[in-house]
């Protein structure tokens, strides 16, 4: 081959606090060749649930959420989150339906592939069904390679966009509720106007494709709205 290939070999994570096998660290790719794998790091920093509280929120929110690979429907759902010794979350699992080998059926994700996705019903991950069948093959090695996620389809890449937006948008709302009296009409009319962006995002990541892009409109009205309430609020102080 006359590609230039850099192979990272990443030793997985011991068991921890997983409940059945060691996770391996997976990686997308078009070919189930390991040596066709080019790996950059895995992931930056992880955001910080940095107290056990914290940590069981997140476990709450994400064990069991069915779990999509790139267009090629469900592989499995998310068994378990991983927590370094310093506290952050480094990585979330996902229990493979179709793993043959119990202790290869739990494949372990880098946290930045999840952490925009938290209040979607569905996740999805980067891989094929070709990755998913090489990693979770029978007496495959403790050790593997990973690769950072190649961009999302335009899709899921707007409606994580549009979380992060909504999820900034409830702190301020949030920050809001705090300094100003409940009965406030602008923060009456604030707080009805980010609940119903929030809702118009739920039915856009459940939208069929014929009806995406109506939602999609719908949703950037919504967020227009929010905004302008936003403002006669902030004009008001």
């Amino acid at each position: 081959m006359t590609r230039l290939l850099l192979v990272l070999l990443v030793l997985v994570m011991p068991v921890g606090a997983l409940a059945q096998g060691n996770p391996v660290v997976g990686a997308p790719l078009g070919s189930n060749d390991p040596e066709d794998i080019v790996p950059p790091p895995l992931a930056g920093p992880a955001p910080m649930p940095s107290t056990p509280q914290e940590q069981d929120q997140l476990r709450e929110l994400l064990v069991g959420k069915t779990v999509h690979g790139m267009g090629s429907g469900r592989i499995g759902q998310v068994s378990d989150i991983v927590v370094a010794a310093d506290q952050r979350v480094t990585n979330v699992v996902i229990q493979v339906d179709a793993a043959l080998d119990p202790d290869q059926a739990n494949l372990a994700v880098p946290w930045t592939w999840i952490r925009s996705q938290l209040d979607a019903p569905t996740l999805v991950v980067p891989w094929n069904p070709a990755l998913v069948a090489w990693l979770t093959a029978p007496g495959r090695s403790r050790q593997t390679v990973a690769q950072a996620a190649p961009p999302l389809p335009e899709r899921e890449a707007y409606q994580q966009q549009a979380a992060a937006e909504l999820d900034q948008w409830r702190d301020r709302v949030e920050d809001q509720s705090r300094v100003l009296d409940k009965r406030d009409t602008g923060l009456r009319q604030l707080r009805l106007a980010y609940g119903a962006a929030r809702d118009r995002w739920e039915r856009l990541t459940q939208a069929d494709d014929s009806g995406w892009s109506v939602e999609q409109g719908k949703l950037q009205a919504d967020l227009d709205a929010l905004r302008e309430s936003w403002t006669e609020v902030a004009e008001a102080r």
